[in-house]
């Protein structure tokens, strides 16, 4: 079995309530993937980090009892935790959280 990484994928996680799965890949890039229905149906790139911030280690979904306009959470290198909201692309707005 090959290294997912290698293939240009760090990480994936699904988001089992809005039914969608998420990828990190090369530069910070993350792709959405809609898995609501028969077919695995892509939605393309939905947002790009900027790595001069830092590089992009993990996803984190967050659940709708959490936020309604809050789906999903990057976590980066340095530990930054940037918060990204619904929409096409998904959108980071808000201030990168210091934890």
């Amino acid at each position: 079995m090959s290294d997912p990484a290698a293939a240009g994928v760090s990480d994936i996680v699904i988001d089992s309530e809005r039914r969608v799965l998420y990828t990190l890949g090369p530069s910070n890039e993350i792709k959405r993937y809609d898995i609501s229905g028969t077919a695995f149906e892509g939605k393309g790139s939905i947002t790009k980090i900027s790595p001069r911030e830092a590089k992009v280690v993990a996803l984190s979904p967050v659940g709708l009892s959490e936020s309604q306009s809050r789906v999903l959470i990057a976590i980066t290198s340095n530990g930054k935790r940037v918060p990204l909201s619904e929409g096409f692309p998904l959108s980071c707005r808000s201030a990168i959280l210091h934890l």
